[in-house]
């Protein structure tokens, strides 16, 4: 008698959560939604569940929508069909422990719902990226732009432009959120823009009077140095308001330097020469100096070695503007160091 070997059934492996299941009990009590979706999409769920005998299981993962994920789970977790709502869902599955479920169902069908991302953010749901969703939709939804902008002051999102998070602030009170009027007044706010402010040791208000006052108009370009000298004296000997701080010392110095480069290029000398003797300025100032954006911008414009300001654009909108628009490159040399000057303590330059 001849034995003929029988085929033995493949049997079917399937991993969900990092773990192997031999039975539907286990795979529900690890089950990982981004696995189960995998193994949908592969085929071999289904086979499994006939393996295991689930076979009215199986049938109804066969004909689900494709990457319908709440289907998906009133499937496999009956009593999650009085759930109508998404973002419920995604809230009763984070309260329940499953928190990766609930982050994969999220970031895959409510991105883009601003109802969702408040929610999920007041929940404090985590496995989100939310800096991005903010990103995307802050401009749409005053309350949205509010929980955007306290997130940044309390320190959630490390956003070094502090005025572009003032701008969210001011699109929330725009868009009617009284929260964001309240939180404008509040320490937590008032600290937050304040320590991104390069000129917050100066009075910024005394030194713009006393930047118009050195820069008359009648003396903007005068015939010699003499009247500049006189009023930057007057300013350093008390007669202005006094100048207390190393900072705004350095801002009279920044301002006198503009005015002789405006001085020696409407005598007509040569933009090399000017740029000689600015770069001797420029090498006095210390490297970290609040006013090096300034600097280094202006060392652009009369054309020495040419710097990228690009790393400065967080924090001096005047370096920002040259960056990113052709405005002050249109302008005459005259007339682009007066807007620089006038524009110096600005957190944000509208043109």
């Amino acid at each position: 008698m001849k034995l003929i070997p029988k085929a033995r059934p493949v049997r079917i492996r399937i991993s969900s959560g990092g773990i192997e299941h031999s039975s539907l009990t286990s795979l529900k009590e690890h089950f990982s939604l981004e696995d189960v979706m995998g193994l949908i999409a592969n085929g071999s769920l289904a086979r499994w569940l006939r393996q295991c005998g689930e076979s009215e299981l199986a049938g109804v993962i066969e004909c689900a929508s494709e990457n319908d994920k709440m289907e998906v789970l009133r499937a496999f977790f009956p009593e999650l069909g009085k759930i109508k709502s998404e973002i419920e869902l995604v809230k009763y599955l984070y309260r329940s422990g499953q928190e990766e479920t609930a982050a994969c169902l999220f970031n895959s069908d409510l991105i883009n719902d601003i109802n969702a991302i408040k929610q999920a953010w007041m929940y404090n749901i985590d496995g989100i990226n939310y800096l991005p969703l903010f990103n995307e939709h802050w401009e749409e939804d005053g309350e949205l732009a509010f929980l955007f902008a306290r997130a940044c002051a309390k320190g959630y999102f490390e956003i070094k432009d502090h005025s572009s998070v003032e701008m969210v602030l001011d699109k929330a009170i725009e868009l009617g959120s009284r929260q964001a009027m309240e939180f404008q007044e509040s320490d937590v706010w008032q600290e937050y823009i304040q320590s991104n402010d390069r000129f917050k040791n100066v009075d910024k208000k005394k030194m713009m009077y006393i930047i118009n006052h050195i820069l008359a108009e009648d003396e903007w370009i005068g015939h010699t140095g003499t009247n500049l000298r006189k009023r930057v004296e007057e300013v350093l000997g008390g007669k202005m308001p006094k100048i207390k701080t190393d900072q705004e010392k350095a801002i009279v110095k920044f301002v006198e330097e503009c005015y002789y480069i405006v001085c020696r290029n409407s005598y007509g000398s040569h933009m090399d020469q000017i740029y000689k003797t600015f770069k001797l300025y420029k090498n006095s100032v210390a490297k970290d100096s609040i006013l090096m954006p300034e600097i280094l911008l202006i060392n652009n414009i009369i054309g020495g070695s040419w710097h990228d300001l690009r790393e400065y654009v967080d924090v001096s909108p005047l370096a920002d503007l040259y960056v990113n628009s052709h405005i002050i490159q249109k302008l005459s040399l005259r007339d682009t160091l007066k807007f620089i000057l006038e524009h110096l303590f600005d957190d944000k330059i509208e043109v």
